[in-house]
């Protein structure tokens, strides 16, 4: 070859990693050059290429095996023990082709087969898959089944699962068929999602009262994890010192006289933190006290009850739930973009505990999410949030293939998920919650270019979408409230293109819209909220709707209406604006409105 300018070509071709994976695939499937045969259940697997190398290459377990002078480095045949013949199969076709189904009926199954012979990148692959499966159906048993295996991640994640699911784990059965061990694991745990104790401890004697008989002997043991400090002080009284099964369990009784001293001392504590014992300069001169000698005795005081308190909490477990100590922030999103704001602290948070001010915000970017265009987002009661829009078109690219996705949003982490899609794209929509589920009530239909009746229910346990009882009317554009027992639909536009009054509302249980009083101004992307508020130890739950644009251009009216007054809607005041398709929440017992459009 002819001497020129020095040149060279690097070459990194993945073309030929395939080339060879699926060379070797061929000699398999025809018995060629075929070195070693696992055993399984009996069962033979079909003979390999050089399938010591492939196996060595991906899993330490076989690398120590065939390289360490072991016997079964010389054997022609070696028989795993412990391993379902269908699992190793599977892995083995996978490292040949890297293609395995994974599906709720075997991924239990790869997966411990995966963590005994350390199939890492397998391993990791089905671990994800039941996370993303992870109900309040089967979390308590991918909790148990993640001890066995000594899987922490998997552990930690199943639990977590179930903290913040508790309120509704509680009612199912698996709840009150868990051993006593994995009750105590979840019932001593900080991180329950309760805002009050007494949850957790009508959830312990909903456990032991369904064996009475082989469980009665370990009620003080139960109570014990009950932070009894957190109960209030009526409740305490009257569900368990007036009980007296309960007060004849000596353990049980210590501690509730530890609570009541508890919160005697710490009242004490606290008064004394706060008045100074109430002395003041006069009551040092009527007692020919001097100032000095009375800042001793509350000192003194004060020290002595912190001690107290102190001492106490050694018995006792004071400290709060995870539910009992969360904040309300605010979730932007375009799927793409997430981050979190909280208006108290005007700060905003981008995941991974980082935050930053006003000023300077930055959003944490997911680059697996599309951006989301005129997605609906909605949070329900127990703190999860859905996104939904975007379009779906499978390769086939038919009419019918349109889907609408929808994401849910893991708070600790800002990433979303995705679920079932939504097999109606549509938008301006409303959305809310009832019992439980979520419902998709009207919007304007994209394949048909006009407003619908339809109502979908959504499942979040069991990731399934139905159809419900369609709206008396075809809208979009309208409001959509959520009460604890029922959900409203108002305003918006009809298929004629004219604004609605009309009011309608949906309660649990029933399959049938009823007749609410009508809206005073017709209104069409007004935004709206439900405010609870207590009166007299009595709740009253008002739905505010703010702005909106009306029959001559954008409203600045705010209107609101209180189911249980039966009094129908009443006009609240006004926005310093007017302002459509906004968002409107309550943040500390406050009506917040964000975004919308003002021109």
């Amino acid at each position: 070859m002819c001497k020129c300018h020095q040149s060279e070509l690097h070459i990194d071709d993945i073309n030929q990693e395939w080339l060879l994976m699926w060379g070797a695939k061929d000699l398999r499937d025809a018995g060629h050059l075929v070195d070693v045969t696992l055993i399984a259940e009996g069962k033979k697997l079909k003979p390999c290429h050089r399938l010591r190398v492939v196996l060595a290459a991906s899993s330490p377990y076989f690398r120590a095996m065939f390289s360490n002078n072991m016997m079964e480095q010389n054997l022609d045949e070696v028989e795993l023990q412990n391993v379902e013949f269908s699992s190793i199969n599977a892995i083995v076709d996978y490292l040949y082709t890297s293609k395995i189904v994974i599906n709720d009926d075997n991924v239990q199954s790869i997966f411990t087969c995966c963590s005994m012979l350390q199939v890492l990148g397998l391993h990791g692959k089905c671990k994800r898959y039941i996370i993303s499966r992870l109900s309040i159906y089967n979390c308590i048993d991918v909790y148990c089944f993640a001890k066995s295996l000594g899987s922490i991640e998997l552990q930690i994640e199943s639990f977590r699962f179930i903290a913040s699911r508790f309120c509704d784990f509680v009612k199912t059965k698996d709840f009150v068929e868990l051993d006593k061990e994995s009750l105590v694991d979840i019932i001593s745990s900080d991180d329950l999602l309760v805002e009050k104790e007494e949850t957790v401890y009508e959830a312990a004697l909903r456990w032991l009262s369904h064996d009475v008989q082989n469980r009665s002997f370990m009620i003080s043991e139960i109570l014990s994890y009950i932070r009894m400090p957190l109960l209030c002080h009526d409740y305490m009284n009257e569900c368990i010192v007036k009980e007296d099964a309960l007060m004849n369990e000596p353990q049980l009784k210590e501690q509730v006289h530890a609570t009541a001293m508890y919160k005697s001392i710490k009242t004490m504590w606290d008064q004394s933190e706060k008045r100074k014992l109430s002395t003041t300069k006069e009551d040092v001169k009527s007692n020919s006290l001097t100032e000095s000698t009375t800042d001793s005795i509350v000192t003194t005081a004060t020290a002595e009850a912190k001690t107290s308190v102190k001492n106490t909490e050694q018995v006792l477990t004071t400290r709060l739930r995870s539910g009992m100590k969360t904040e309300t922030v605010l979730l932007f999103s375009n799927g793409k973009n997430t981050f979190l704001f909280d208006p108290i602290k005007n700060k905003y948070y981008h995941g991974d505990s980082s935050s930053s001010d006003a000023a300077g915000l930055k959003s944490r970017s997911d680059r697996l999410m599309p951006v989301m265009k005129n997605a609906e987002i909605f949070a329900t009661r127990n703190g999860t949030v859905y996104l939904l829009g975007g379009l779906e078109i499978d390769k086939e690219g038919s009419s019918s293939a349109l889907r609408c996705k929808m994401f849910v949003f893991d708070l600790k982490r800002l990433q979303w998920s995705q679920r079932a899609s939504y097999k109606s794209p549509r938008c301006m929509m409303g959305i809310a919650e009832l019992a439980g589920s979520l419902f998709v009530t009207g919007g304007k239909q994209l394949s048909i270019g006009c407003g619908v009746s339809t109502v979908s229910k959504y499942n979040y346990d069991d990731d399934v979408w139905t159809d419900f009882t369609p709206m008396p009317l075809q809208l979009y554009g309208h409001g959509c409230a959520s009460l604890v027992d029922r959900i409203y639909i108002f305003g918006g536009k009809t298929t004629e293109k004219k604004l609605s009054t009309d009011v309608y509302f949906l309660v649990n249980g029933s399959n049938a819209w009823c007749r609410a009083p009508s809206l005073i101004v017709p209104r069409f992307l007004a935004g709206c909220t439900t405010l609870i508020s207590e009166h007299g130890g009595k709740q009253t739950e008002t739905i505010y709707i703010v702005g909106g644009v009306g029959d001559v251009g954008l409203l600045k009216s705010i209107e609101c209406y209180a189911p249980s007054c039966d009094e129908g809607w009443n006009m609240f005041g006004e926005f310093p604006s007017g302002r459509c398709a906004q968002t409107v929440t309550i943040v500390g017992g406050k009506i917040c409105v964000v975004g919308g459009h003002t021109t």
